[in-house]
């Protein structure tokens, strides 16, 4: 009899759980909402005593105060979702959908769509909450959460959300956050006062440092990224899972990650050569970067806070106005292969041809006198690194030629176009031989 009543009260509690999960099922169709909609982060423990630490709940409730308000949060936050459009829902939810399509076109940079805090692109996606960042997210086949909470402590209140193209920004009181939606899923947060920015992890992940104190590591088992501190500031408390940075007036965090190769230039050694530009903007060296496809479309980038980026494309041209200060800085261009319909390629800068640098790590560091660019070739498209000694006002001139550029050979210390010279001296002595025999 006793196992009698076991046997009931099983099949009874398994119905009754069924009904639960229907009822769930129903209320989440019902509302727009389900599993795979929401961020699964939320049903994490883990999360909450971040999102406790980060949002200074630790000394302040106990914890079941701590629990309901964590509820009342996830809460708003998912009845937030639900206010959304039925075409925003789908955006959000197909996200790697898009990403699969540009993907195949080879897409530099995809277009954000917000609404209600939520925040869809094809390259990363992202909820805005009160001036603060949740589950910034990089869209891939299988999406990675980067950061579960980024917390910036002089946003205040009433911020200012836009979104146009690749960009989406809000402005605050005294910072900005904008976010980029290219390979790299850029985000920057620019401040114009003395401001601390708190950045916790999602689980997989770890804060390294590295041999520049300006520039942290994040690695996982699937991704890789870099935070870079441009300006001045510092990492004032750094964990395997979260990151303090005090960041002073007029300078910027800037996080990027390891871009999949087919929606990139696609060159050999990617990873290293982002790793490479990271450092030096943490350095001051490399103060902007434009991606750039045809029919006038560009996601254009300013690394610090004096340079401001303009760009305009037409068929077999491109137009860069850079305004910028300081000395001795460097932009990079990422250009998709059918913007121009030749190999060859000059750069004008001010209305100077200039000569072509054949060495990567020479550009990188150079500092010299003479404007320069350097070119690289990939599966995708070309990437332009270009120098420039002296930085006010500057137009630039990208266009393709029927004729192969001269490269400088800086190893052996060569002279720009000395091969030129050499070639017609050789014409003009054979010249003279033949009109001797001639005689």
């Amino acid at each position: 009899m006793k196992s009698a009543y076991i046997a009931l009260f099983l099949v009874v509690s398994l119905i009754a759980s069924s009904s639960l999960v229907v009822s769930r099922r129903i209320f989440d169709d019902h509302h727009g909402f389900s599993n795979t909609d929401f961020p699964s982060m939320f049903d994490n423990n883990t999360t909450m005593w971040k999102w406790q630490n980060i949002f200074k709940y630790a000394h302040k409730n106990n914890n079941t105060e701590v629990q309901e308000k964590w509820n009342k949060w996830k809460g708003d936050l998912q009845e937030k979702f639900n206010q959304t459009s039925e075409k925003f829902k789908s955006r959000w939810k197909n996200a790697t959908n898009y990403f699969n399509m540009d993907k195949k076109n080879h897409s530099f940079f995809g277009s954000f769509f917000h609404e209600n805090g939520y925040v869809a692109g094809n390259f990363v996606r992202f909820i805005s909450d009160n001036g603060s960042i949740v589950d910034y997210t990089v869209v891939r086949d299988e999406n990675v959460t980067i950061f579960d909470f980024i917390h910036i402590d002089c946003m205040g209140s009433n911020n200012k959300e836009t979104s146009h193209g690749a960009v989406w920004r809000l402005v605050g009181k005294n910072a900005t956050i904008e976010v980029h939606d290219n390979p790299l899923a850029l985000l920057k947060i620019k401040v114009i006062s003395n401001c601390n920015v708190n950045m916790t992890l999602s689980n997989n992940l770890e804060f390294n440092k590295t041999n520049n104190s300006r520039m942290l590591s994040i690695s996982g088992s699937s991704i890789n990224g870099w935070l870079t501190i441009s300006g001045n500031g510092s990492f004032s408390n750094v964990s395997e899972d979260y990151a303090s940075i005090s960041i002073n007036k007029n300078s910027m965090v800037i996080f990027a990650v390891s871009p999949y190769p087919n929606v990139t230039v696609n060159i050999k050694n990617q990873e290293r050569r982002e790793k490479g530009i990271m450092e030096k903007i943490a350095e001051g060296k490399v103060c902007g970067r434009a991606f750039i496809e045809p029919q006038n479309k560009s996601d254009v980038v300013s690394y610090d806070n004096n340079t401001i980026l303009n760009c305009t494309s037409l068929p077999n041209i491109v137009n860069i106005h850079v305004l910028s200060s300081g000395e001795e800085k460097i932009l990079i261009l990422d250009i998709k292969n059918n913007v121009f319909n030749s190999s060859n390629i000059s750069v004008n800068c001010d209305g100077k041809t200039l000569p072509r640098e054949i060495n990567y790590n020479q550009i990188m560091n150079e500092t010299g006198n003479i404007s320069k660019y350097f070119i690289t070739n990939g599966t995708n498209g070309v990437e332009i690194i270009i120098y420039i000694p002296h930085f006010s006002s500057h137009d630039i001139k990208i266009y393709s030629t029927t004729e192969e550029q001269p490269g400088i050979s800086t190893s052996t210390g060569g002279t720009p176009g000395f091969e030129y010279y050499g070639v017609i001296m050789a014409i003009l002595i054979a010249l003279f031989i033949s009109k001797r025999r001639n005689r």
